[in-house]
């Protein structure tokens, strides 16, 4: 865990801003998650678990109790990922997860634009109790980190219409 922590942290800063997600359909956002995160020497992978049809969210899960939502609602690419985690053992994963969100989905802000995006989650997101909520909007995009009772820790990047 503390290699995935101290990989996020320097992902932060050193990842270069990855290619637009909104041109990947949902079946591909593992793929391209993927070679995102090997790009930035991250250890975590996404693995499709499910992604029934056309028109349906596409799941992926991490072998640590992580699962993503890959959305496309009106078009047939990704506009919205939705990640859930649903076990302590995914935290490390989970802070590799928040910054590479906003390297995903707004590429065109700088690393630390998406820092300060990263920081202002965290701190709407408070005291970490029950419906605590953190949102900020970065280059058109909606970012919020909540605790959903029940459910655990959702994080969702959604790519707002123009």
């Amino acid at each position: 865990m503390r290699r995935t922590m101290l990989a996020a942290v320097a992902a932060l800063g050193l990842a270069p801003a990855a290619a637009d997600p909104l041109s990947v359909k949902p079946a591909g956002y593992g793929d391209f998650f993927n070679a995102a995160a090997k790009t930035a020497r991250l250890p975590m992978r996404l693995a499709l678990a499910r992604c029934d049809q056309a028109g349906s969210p596409c799941v992926y899960q991490t072998s640590t109790g992580i699962y993503c939502y890959a959305v496309a609602r009106r078009g047939p690419n990704v506009e919205e990922v939705t990640c859930i985690l649903a076990s302590k053992e995914g935290a490390g994963d989970w802070i590799a997860l928040m910054n590479m969100l906003p390297a995903q989905f707004s590429p065109t802000a700088s690393a630390d634009e998406r820092g300060v995006a990263v920081k202002s989650l965290l701190r709407g997101f408070g005291s970490g109790a029950d419906g605590s909520k953190g949102q900020i909007m970065l280059r058109g995009v909606e970012y919020t980190l909540q605790i959903v009772p029940g459910m655990g820790v959702w994080l969702t990047a959604d790519a707002l219409p123009e």
